[in-house]
């Protein structure tokens, strides 16, 4: 229970009772062994793909996501599906989306209560959806958009976020993930029909592909065409993935930088001058603080030894990336929320893993970063934020991410349109 009302607390305390490895055994999953010392994330996150199963542990930690979703794939299937997909998530194929993140953050500002305690998260997930809709699966007919994302929002509501834990079994008619299976499916037969939609008609000349289009051009690992279900499949996936993690990291930027004075008014400072180093190293120090997953797992294929202990074959090996990010040998006095700690400093790639690392680190990184640039550089120009109250909200397990404990909760005020 600790670990799902205190994951940092419970996994720090752990590591100080027992060191490093540590194991815990957590139902229904089974038993994790935990590593954050360099050593061990790097062998874990960059070594042998073939001894460490990325495909397969998400597998048996997200039993709900289909056999053909890239997160579960491994070996030369995921090798092939990913450098299909990276090209669209490149940071310069994702500049195009900038102005989306920019109108739709404007938008969102409008309907924010003033002079009164608001949580955030909320407003922030339907910024992000419509971002990673347009990336993903871009529907001309507004109507036909507010449906897919409607369906999106009930597929990823909480009952979601349960059900990623405690599928299981046997399913009833009831259970969450009989729930989640439910709409999962109404979001595949849009998916479906959009597909059907677009082999129908010829694409238009300029138009920018999504990566709708990229999968519908691809191939399986023998150079069969990609079936509809795989492409569903992916569909989905990138959805999941590119939409709760982002709005999750914009709702702890902003709940950081709230109640750091010094910092807002330097980031402040910073956009109104054009700096974007000073934006770029207080989101990187945001997601070490608070990182929107709690980790990265693989499964052993073999036995192997990590930070001198025997761990056996079949195991689920978790990156801690909370505990990576407390490190005091990589960053003094962790608690502390300074910027500068990467001003003019990159960390080593075994000591700031947000978004993972090695050939599984996350597809959407680079549109990550740029959705929480835009964010907050256009939110910070038109509004004052404010604490609701001084005390710092406490992370909160849900499904595998890490969320604020009252979502974000801010006092908004406008600012003179001449600051804008």
């Amino acid at each position: 229970m600790r670990l799902w009302r205190d994951p940092l607390g419970y996994q720090q305390a752990t590591r100080g009772r027992y060191g490093e490895p540590f194991t815990v055994r957590l139902h229904p999953v089974g038993p994790f062994v935990v590593v954050s010392d360099p050593e061990s994330v790097h062998r874990v996150l960059t070594g042998d793909a073939e001894t460490f199963l990325a495909g397969r542990a998400n597998g048996r930690i997200l039993p709900i996501l289909d056999s053909e979703s890239s997160l579960v794939i491994d070996g030369d299937k995921h090798r092939h599906r990913r450098r299909l997909l990276m090209p669209s998530f490149r940071a310069a194929s994702v500049v195009h989306l900038e102005d989306v993140v920019v109108d739709r953050t404007h938008r969102a500002l409008h309907s924010w209560p003033v002079d009164r305690s608001f949580p955030l998260l909320p407003s922030l997930r339907d910024i992000t959806l419509g971002v990673i809709l347009r990336a993903v699966i871009s529907v001309p007919d507004p109507v036909s958009r507010r449906e897919l994302a409607t369906r999106v929002r009930r597929m990823l509501s909480p009952t979601a976020g349960a059900a990623l834990w405690l599928a299981r079994g046997r399913r009833s008619w009831w259970s969450p993930a009989s729930i989640f299976e439910h709409r999962r499916r109404a979001v595949h037969a849009f998916v479906r029909d959009e597909l059907a939609r677009r082999r129908r008609r010829q694409a238009t000349a300029g138009d920018p592909p999504d990566v709708l289009d990229v999968l519908m051009a691809g191939t399986t690992v023998d150079g069969a065409p990609l079936d509809d279900w795989s492409i569903c499949d992916e569909v989905v996936t990138l959805l999941i993935a590119g939409h709760e993690t982002t709005s999750a990291a914009l709702a702890w930027a902003f709940e950081r930088i709230v109640r750091h004075p010094p910092v807002l008014e330097r980031t402040r400072s910073a956009i109104a001058d054009g700096n974007g180093g000073y934006l770029d190293a207080l989101i990187r120090e945001s997601l070490r603080s608070r990182p929107p997953l709690v980790d990265a797992v693989r499964m052993t294929t073999r036995a192997v030894t990590l930070a001198g202990r025997d761990i056996p074959a079949g195991a689920i090996v978790m990156v801690s990336i909370p505990l990576v990010h407390h490190r005091t040998s990589a960053y003094p006095e962790p608690e502390a929320f300074r910027p500068e700690r990467f001003l003019g400093r990159r960390p080593g790639p075994s000591e700031w893993v947000p978004f993972g690392g090695g050939r599984r680190r996350c597809l959407g990184a680079e549109l990550a970063m740029m959705e929480m640039t835009k964010v907050i550089a256009t939110v910070l120009a038109r509004a004052d934020l404010s604490p609701d109250r001084p005390q710092p909200e406490h992370a909160r397990l849900f499904g595998t991410a890490l969320l604020p404990s009252r979502r974000g909760s801010v006092v908004v005020r406008r600012r003179p349109a001449t600051h804008a």
